[in-house]
């Protein structure tokens, strides 16, 4: 599974590995192309993206990059938020 983490900043990581930030998710976009297009090469069709949001988020952070997952052809993108 990749989980895309959002801090209250705006950083971004993908599995603990920080890639950017809402404001240039560019890193983030590479790097799952990469991945999608290695799991293509070997038959994996998964492309599930969990985003976990840190702290108060603002709704507008989550919508863009949920956009910029889609963008990249993420599918299912889930939005997991804990009340802690």
């Amino acid at each position: 599974m990749l989980r895309v983490e959002i801090d209250e900043d705006g950083k971004l990581s993908l599995n603990k590995i920080e890639t950017g930030t809402t404001a240039d998710p560019t890193l983030l976009a590479e790097k799952l192309k990469v991945i999608f297009d290695d799991r293509e090469k070997t038959s994996v069709s998964e492309r599930e993206v969990v985003i976990m949001p840190r702290g108060e988020i603002k709704n507008e952070d989550v919508e863009k990059l949920i956009e910029n997952l889609a963008n990249v052809k993420a599918s299912p993108i889930r939005v997991i938020k804990n009340s802690f």
